[in-house]
């Protein structure tokens, strides 16, 4: 693999465990802000409830990019594991900019912008782990 896109790889994985770790603390510690900034609301309990729980998600998701980022050069396996996260994350943003009912000027683009680095994301650690497992083929016996 080109020694730039190995750089560009881990630094897409440093940055989603950052967005990923800011998106699954923030809900726990204030969950109001979540709702204001997006819906010029204030969320219910179940709201909230519910939000946590996608915290939750994101958290994982923070988890499963930093043993990426520790462990992808041995096993290029690891790019295909946080492209699957990417992509499957994918519907549930869709999901909720869909059935959003009440939408801020800002909720626009903190909302699109997700599915689009979801999709960004997941798009360039598949094609690294093309280029990893070709790399790897070509210098065995």
């Amino acid at each position: 693999m080109p020694p730039r896109l190995a750089r560009l790889v881990d630094l897409v994985l440093v940055l989603a465990v950052a967005i990923d770790v800011a998106l699954g603390v923030a809900p726990f510690v204030r969950p109001d802000t979540w709702f204001h900034v997006l819906h010029h609301a204030t969320g219910t309990a179940i709201e909230i409830a519910f939000l946590r729980r996608c915290a939750a998600q994101w958290l994982t998701f923070a988890g499963l990019q930093l043993l990426a980022l520790a462990r992808w050069r041995r096993w290029s396996g690891w790019l295909l594991i946080v492209a699957g996260a990417r992509f499957a994350d994918l519907l549930t943003d869709w999901t909720y900019l869909a059935s959003s009912p009440v939408r801020t000027p800002a909720a626009w683009p903190l909302l699109i912008a997700p599915g689009l680095l979801n999709l960004g994301m997941g798009a360039l650690l598949v094609v690294a782990y093309r280029r990893q497992s070709r790399a790897r083929a070509a210098t065995r016996p």
